[in-house]
């Protein structure tokens, strides 16, 4: 061991001797207070226990007789309307699309984009001039044909008045026949190409079908007209049509008549009303509904100038219909919120607190209906004028005592 290594533990013990030196008076103080007197051990630990009972008695009848902080809601009854719903896209309750039957120059389209239409009105025009030079021709070759009709028929006649004589041989008779019989077949050949061609005619001059608007115009006056290129579409937007697929769980409750209310995003305080017009027979495989049509009257928007300015409802506009099932008065009914969630019977039952008289709550299970807004109905379990907790439910037992903070009476539950 070098004297290096001796010199520090020596000095390291030594500082030990005087740190403890120096807090001996403490320890030995400390030592005293915390060993345990004789007989005083068994007193001191009795009252502890005592205390501690008295204190955990005190607290658990604190604890049963305190009231829980509630607020109810009186049950009452209202009207309730029992409803299916359904997202649905706006369509036009129709739209015919203008072909030209004629190739040629479009000479008159007076119309836009937006233009407003009856039924009957001109649309547009094409040029018919060789169309009518046509019909000219053929109405002429009909008169020559009539004419030599005519001296055919003449010597027919006479023909068969030779005949009789025994001038002329009956197969001279039966070739004058022929040919007088071949004229009138081609004049009628002739008189049914020139119906076609004022078919044609007609068709130069392009009417609307039905009271609509004008969209879709693809074509200008000076444009080459062709039958397989659209002119424009026109489309009827009043009453606008809807087609709503019902789903198998519906189709027994949903018939055609019954009255539907119409909500779209673009005008959220307006409700429009209308009524299913008709129910198709058949259930599409594909998507297992069944196919319902129905009609909303679409209100006119008067412009400043007191002239027609158009609808509120476009098509192409997304909603919601609601189909009015039944119509129920006088339904007991609560606030959703009293209702709780868990686990039940059915699907149709939930969980309430009800409070007597007493200010105590009790538990018990109702039957739920149909749903308006915040209210549902309730079809068993509940009376008007039973008081339901609708705030602070969910702390409950069955038998508590509650405060009432608030009561309301409204239909509403606020």
């Amino acid at each position: 061991m070098t004297y290096r290594s001796f010199k520090v533990k020596y000095d390291t013990a030594l500082n030990r001797k005087k740190l403890f030196r120096r807090f001996k008076p403490l320890l030995l103080a400390g030592l005293v207070a915390i060993l345990p007197v004789p007989g005083a051990t068994a007193c001191s630990s009795g009252n502890t226990t005592a205390d501690a009972n008295a204190s955990k008695g005190a607290n658990t009848s604190i604890g049963n007789d305190r009231a829980k902080k509630v607020i109810l809601h009186t049950v009452s009854t209202m009207d309730m309307v029992d409803k299916r719903v359904y997202s649905a896209d706006l369509e036009a309750s129709s739209e015919v699309t203008l072909y030209p039957l004629v190739a040629e120059r479009i000479v008159s389209f007076p119309v836009s984009e937006g233009d407003r239409v009856h039924a009957g009105q001109v649309v547009a025009r094409i040029r018919a001039a060789s169309i009518k030079k046509s019909i000219a021709q053929m109405q002429a070759e009909i008169e020559s044909l009539d004419q030599t009709i005519g001296s055919q028929k003449r010597e027919l006649e006479r023909s068969a008045a030779l005949y009789d004589k025994a001038v002329i041989t009956q197969q001279t008779l039966d070739q004058m026949q022929s040919g007088y019989n071949a004229t009138l077949a081609k004049r009628k050949s002739l008189e049914a190409s020139l119906g076609q061609i004022e078919v044609s005619a007609g068709n130069a001059v392009l009417k609307s079908p039905v009271d609509g608007f004008i969209v879709g115009k693809r074509l200008e006056e000076g444009d080459i007209a062709q039958p397989a290129m659209p002119l424009c579409k026109i489309v009827s937007v009043d009453p606008i049509r809807i087609e709503l697929g019902i789903t198998e769980k519906d189709l027994m409750a949903v018939q055609e008549g019954m009255d539907v209310e119409l909500k779209v995003s673009a005008l959220p305080q307006s409700v429009f009303p209308g009524k299913i017009i008709r129910m198709l027979p058949t259930v599409d495989k594909a998507t297992r509904t069944n196919e319902a049509r129905i009609e909303i009257a679409n209100p006119v928007i008067t412009a400043a100038n007191g002239s027609h300015g158009g609808h509120l409802l476009k098509p192409g506009m997304y909603g919601r219909v609601e189909i009015v099932v039944a119509r129920r008065p006088a339904c007991v009914a609560v606030p959703s919120r009293a209702l709780m969630v868990g686990t039940y019977v059915s699907d149709n039952e939930r969980q309430v607190f009800v409070v007597d008289k007493n200010g105590s709550a009790h538990e018990k299970v109702v039957q739920i209906g149909v749903q308006n807004g915040d209210m549902v109905e309730v079809t068993k379990g509940l009376v008007a004028g039973d008081r339901v907790v609708i705030r602070g439910q969910y702390s409950l037992r069955s038998g508590d005592r509650v405060t009432v903070l608030k009561q309301t009476i409204e239909e509403t539950g606020r």
